[in-house]
């Protein structure tokens, strides 16, 4: 199968770009046999006339203006028309909707995106009622481009349904998988032992307040309150270390020294705590049940999907409060065999969904399936 991609925005051949997922995109359709071929990333470069709108705009309104600049959806679907001419592929596919927005092509595109602009704003609403209706018209004009639209969660998949009409036929639900290489993961996971007397708790994100650092702090100090040793640590943030919390910084996954130091932490956790207010997936998730650690979270955007409950992990109602976390940590120390099997069952979703290998094979089946290749 022969395949454009066109990344436009992120590099898929660095594994530190946009979280790695056109990395790994790019990888398993490389080990599938695939026939690629890249057409960028490019750099947005706006005109002087938007330029001095986006200046105007956060003037006036003190809202963000649209991701991306009219002359970069422009010339990104031009680029990419000629690479397509020039190599005659199979599809285009593509984990940004930017060159799709003003593209004129005979080829079939594939489209795919962890959640969408309707959705994301309901839940993190960071833009002008302008340029959010802007942005919609152009998600609008990508997306009935499409011949395949896959996303990561239930939730990203409403709007697709109720909002842009997209039939069910054209859209393919898949679970983010784990972001790290195979090579780091351990062929057997360890059995841990959940005890009062040593808990480990982790939470990864760049984010301190959309990934509810705050609320995973305060899950550890209601825990030591009540006379449990937790120690929780915090990876992917820098901060002042307090009782029972410390902050690991950042870690870069395409140095093989920071990367092993990056999953030693999914070796000493029990437990990967997510409190996130907004997620679209939630890759962390799918890191951790590598390593048989099962996530407890909420219901924020797509993390229902990514962590199937009783499976993988906890997940309670959306916006839950530290106490709730902590009620759970408590339900599973008094039932050890519960936390065994959780370990067991989060590996075994890992080894069966939440792997690119697998992904990458269902999302090649798809394309199949809709383009008749």
């Amino acid at each position: 199968m022969k395949i454009l991609y066109a990344s436009c925005r992120y590099d898929p051949l660095d594994r530190d770009a946009g979280s790695g997922v056109d990395f790994n995109v790019f990888q398993t359709f490389q080990n599938h046999g695939a026939d690629l071929q890249v057409i960028g990333p490019f750099k947005d470069s706006p005109s002087q006339i938007e330029r001095v709108y986006r200046k105007a705009h956060h003037l006036f309104s003190h809202k963000n203006t649209a991701k991306f600049s009219e002359a970069y959806l422009h010339f990104s679907a031009i680029e990419v028309e000629k690479a397509a001419k020039n190599f005659q592929p199979d599809v285009i596919f593509t984990h940004n909707l930017i060159p799709l927005v003003y593209i004129k092509t005979k080829f079939p595109i594939i489209h795919k995106s962890d959640a969408f602009l309707k959705n994301m704003h309901e839940q993190w609403p960071t833009y002008s009622k302008l340029e959010y209706y802007r942005m919609l018209a152009w998600e609008r004009k990508a997306l009935e481009k499409c011949a395949l639209v896959i996303t990561a969660s239930r939730w990203a998949e409403k709007p697709l349904l109720d909002h842009y009409h997209i039939p069910p036929a054209r859209i393919m639900i898949l679970p983010i998988p784990s972001s790290l290489p195979e090579i780091v993961v351990p062929k057997v996971i360890t059995e841990k032992t959940l005890q009062r007397k040593d808990i480990h708790l982790l939470t990864v994100a760049k984010d301190y307040n959309l990934k509810g650092t705050d609320i995973a702090i305060q899950v550890t100090q209601l825990l030591r309150k009540q006379g449990v040793h937790a120690t929780l640590r915090v990876v992917g943030q820098q901060g002042e270390n307090v009782e029972g919390v410390q902050f690991m910084g950042f870690y870069k996954k395409n140095d093989p020294a920071q990367l092993e130091q990056y999953v030693s932490h999914y070796q000493w956790a029990h437990l990967l705590l997510h409190p996130a207010r907004y997620e679209a997936a939630g890759i962390v998730c799918g890191e951790a049940a590598g390593f048989g650690v099962p996530t407890i979270t909420n219901a924020a955007g797509g993390l229902a999907t990514t962590v199937e409950a009783g499976i993988s992990g906890v997940v309670l109602p959306k916006n839950s409060l530290a106490e709730r976390y902590v009620e759970v940590i408590n339900s599973l120390i008094a039932d050890p065999g519960r936390y065994t099997c959780l370990q067991e069952t989060t590996r075994k979703r890992y080894e069966t969904e939440l792997n690119w290998n697998s992904a990458g094979g269902r999302i090649l089946d798809e394309i199949q399936r809709v383009t008749g290749l």
